[in-house]
Parts: structure tokens; C-alpha cells; sequence
């Protein structure tokens, strides 16, 4: 499996990676930072422009019609 930050290739029977609950497998965050805060920033986008999308479709219901 490859580290979806990096593309880094991992043996999972070996150390130095982590999966994430969204079933992601990055980089060990002790030994390479940068791909937990690069998967970690995605992440943050995504919820963002989720959260965006629901505030803007909030309004359109059949009552406001």
C-alpha cells in the first residue's frame, strides 16, 4: 500500500505508517510530519466546502417557495 500523501510504498506487515479511520494510509506522523498535515489540511478543506454547501442549501425549502 502506498501513503496517500506522498505515494510512498509501505509493507504493511512492517512499521512506519498509520491508517486513518477513513481507511487512508499515510506516513508514520512521527517520522514524516508533512504527510499528516498535508492528508490532515485536505481533510480540513473537504469538511470546510461540506459545511459550505449545507449553509447555502439551507434556505432552499418548499416554504420559501
Amino acid at each position: 500500500m502506498e501513503c496517500k500523501a506522498c505515494g510512498r510504498e509501505h509493507d504493511v506487515n512492517r512499521g512506519g505508517w498509520v491508517i486513518l479511520a477513513t481507511d487512508d494510509l499515510i506516513c508514520d506522523p512521527v517520522d514524516r510530519p508533512d504527510c499528516w498535515e498535508k492528508v490532515s489540511g485536505w481533510y480540513i478543506q473537504r469538511r470546510e466546502e461540506e459545511q459550505l454547501k449545507h449553509h447555502l442549501n439551507r434556505g432552499l425549502t418548499n416554504a420559501n417557495t
